[in-house]
């Protein structure tokens, strides 16, 4: 398991959107990192796995991109497949686009 260390330029582009980081040292020392969403109250974690959490009111979800695989798995014609990635830009984008989308911007 790595930790994810975002850069100046993806701080900054998540600061450009008003999110806070609050990660707890207990995250940090699990490599993982949290930032909050005043607008929303939705708070957004990166995993050192390689996802991107959102938690608001409406529950806990995985924001990473999915996909649909054809093929056949256990009986199934298709699966669906979740894009997972430890490159911290990446991560950054796909935060971005959650909150985004979260607030109806997009």
């Amino acid at each position: 398991m790595s930790l994810i260390t975002l850069n100046a330029v993806q701080k900054e582009r998540l600061n450009r959107l008003g999110l806070v980081k609050i990660t707890s040292t207990a995250q940090s020392l699990r490599g993982y990192e949290q930032y909050l969403d005043p607008q929303t109250g939705a708070k957004y974690t990166f995993s050192p796995r390689g996802y991107v959490w959102r938690t608001s009111k409406a529950g806990t979800y995985q924001v990473n991109p999915r996909f649909k695989v054809k093929g056949n798995y256990n009986g199934a014609k298709s699966v669906s497949a979740t894009v997972r990635t430890n490159e911290p830009g990446a991560l950054t984008e796909i935060a971005v686009r959650s909150v985004k989308l979260f607030r109806g911007e997009a």
